[in-house]
């Protein structure tokens, strides 16, 4: 009998989610920043950096948190938790929440 994949399996467990991420930067003027951990969409406004950070969570959900800091001075960043336990199907929704939330940082 076969083995089943985890639906996190692959290289790092983003590649399910990168599309998704590609469309939601493009749609929001965001950059999107991969690494073998995490995902990063940064945007600026109100005079700071600001990001989301998705990072892998228990069973394969998703982990967001948001953080604001001045161009000049990245020691001085101010972090956020936005969700916890996020579905592939509920990504979307959280990350505008996690823009409203970071945008008040």
């Amino acid at each position: 009998m076969a083995e089943e994949a985890h639906p996190s399996a692959g290289e790092n467990g983003f590649e399910r989610i990168d599309p998704k991420l590609n469309m939601f930067a493009l749609a929001n003027g965001m950059d999107l920043i991969k690494s073998d951990r995490a995902r990063r969409l940064t945007w600026f406004t109100g005079g700071l950096e600001r990001g989301l950070d998705i990072t892998l969570g228990d069973g394969g959900n998703f982990v967001v948190t948001g953080s604001a800091w001045p161009t000049t001075s990245p020691a001085e960043t101010t972090t956020t938790f936005v969700s916890d336990g996020v579905p592939d199907a509920e990504l979307s929704a959280t990350l505008e929440q996690g823009i409203t939330v970071t945008n008040v940082l």
